[in-house]
């Protein structure tokens, strides 16, 4: 539980220390955070599947989380020619074209160890580029939708939690089960207080920060 303790406030200090650095200094120090969030978690997740990827693919794959990030920042602060979200597009393609090749030409092709190679490119890359894009955000304060970002699924999972926990206390662990077999002790009330919990708690920032 220390351990838990300790390594969530370290994340927590590390997102509202960069939340106030890209609100008070400039929007790109954002990207730092980004680009470690990309790079650990390519890490993680190549790390987990490297006996089912291959030890090239998962030096590749390391590589591309590690360098994800400077170059979006290369293709837009740099060349200015091209949207950076295509570019990211076509650098993800561009791997798993290089994957299929690879795999093309071995002696045993193999389309589940193919399928897996794919993996750390697209996860958690391509879902951190979001990230990127709502920094970038000029219709709506960036600041704002970075923050909802960070709040409101913490705070789903947390309600989700509290309110799953009581509800069965009070029904003396005979709460309706959400989907027993991928998740044993999620239960419908939980679900139902975790939206209502990151609902509130969207509206809740918005009234605080108003973002218009």
């Amino acid at each position: 539980m220390l351990k838990r303790l300790l390594s969530g406030s370290v994340y927590v200090a590390l997102i509202v220390g960069f939340l106030l650095l890209r609100r008070f200094v400039d929007y790109r120090l954002f990207d730092i955070l980004t680009f470690l969030m990309c790079s650990l978690g390519t890490f993680e997740v190549a790390r987990a599947l490297k006996e089912k990827i291959g030890e090239i693919a998962y030096v590749i794959s390391v590589a591309f989380g590690i360098l994800y990030v400077p170059l979006f920042y290369f293709a837009e602060m740099i060349l200015g020619l091209i949207r950076p979200e295509y570019f990211s597009l076509v650098l993800m393609l561009f791997v798993i074209t290089l994957y299929t090749l690879v795999n093309a030409f071995a002696k045993e092709p193999s389309l589940k160890k193919y399928l897996w190679q794919i993996v750390p490119i697209l996860y958690p890359s391509l879902l951190l580029t979001f990230l990127l894009l709502i920094n970038r955000n000029s219709l709506i304060d960036g600041w704002f939708l970075l923050i909802l970002t960070f709040v409101v699924s913490p705070a789903t999972d947390t309600f989700a939690y509290l309110v799953g926990l009581i509800y069965n206390r009070i029904r003396k662990g005979k709460a309706k089960k959400l989907c027993p077999k991928l998740s044993p002790k999620k239960t419908i009330a939980g679900a139902i207080g975790g939206l209502i919990g990151g609902v509130g708690c969207s509206f809740l920032v918005y009234i605080i920060i108003k973002p218009y």
